[in-house]
């Protein structure tokens, strides 16, 4: 059963409340008395953390876009991951990318329990040409950081091949302990210099 409609008090008439029934079409509606009916309020914050929770991911709660998206995390697709965000101005819809569905489409009753249609929202990450670019990094990005890393393994060769001018009869742990050390090391372990130290 569910709600048709609820009637303020008006016109010296009382509340009244009618139920549409489901279950046996030929009621039609029935009346009934407003103080049977339990109301819930939901927020906007308990509506995204549900939505997290029940499709397993680390709420985000941040707010973007003016203030009408709100990041629920970050969801695998089959062909790649995007951030999901819940918008929240005008109709309620769940957001990957530049797609978005109505949240009402996405919901779903089973067993008496209210969950997502986890297929829809898989289609809705994968359905993008390209991922989020504020999660995917993109092929510039990458090649500076590979090119950053190449020339910071460089620097470790070259520390390593003074020291073993200097101090011949060390152990390559002793090296690249003190390698660890200098600026160049940029906080890596000495086991990470260890293994590039003398590619």
């Amino acid at each position: 059963m569910s709600v048709a409609k609820v009637l303020s008090a008006a016109n010296g008439m009382p509340a009244r409340a009618y139920i549409a029934c489901d279950q046996r079409p030929e009621m039609g509606t029935v009346k009934f008395q407003p103080a049977r009916l339990q109301q819930w309020q939901l927020t906007q914050g308990q509506l995204a953390r549900w939505i997290a929770d029940t499709i397993s991911l680390r709420f985000s709660d941040k707010r973007l876009d003016g203030e009408n998206l709100l990041e629920l995390g970050l969801v695998n697709g089959e062909k790649r991951a995007q951030m999901f965000c819940l918008q929240t101005a005008d109709e309620l819809a769940l957001v990957a990318g530049s797609n978005r569905i109505p949240l009402v489409d996405a919901i779903q009753l089973i067993d008496g329990a209210l969950s997502l249609d986890a297929d829809l929202i898989r289609q809705l990450v994968d359905s993008a040409a390209t991922g989020d670019a504020r999660y995917t990094p993109n092929t510039a990005r990458r090649e500076v950081r590979k090119l950053e890393t190449a020339a910071m393994h460089e620097q470790w060769r070259k520390e390593y091949r003074e020291l073993k001018k200097k101090r011949p009869n060390r152990s390559d742990v002793w090296y690249s302990q003190q390698i660890a050390k200098m600026a160049c090391a940029n906080g890596k372990q000495p086991e990470t210099i260890r293994k590039q130290m003398k590619k």
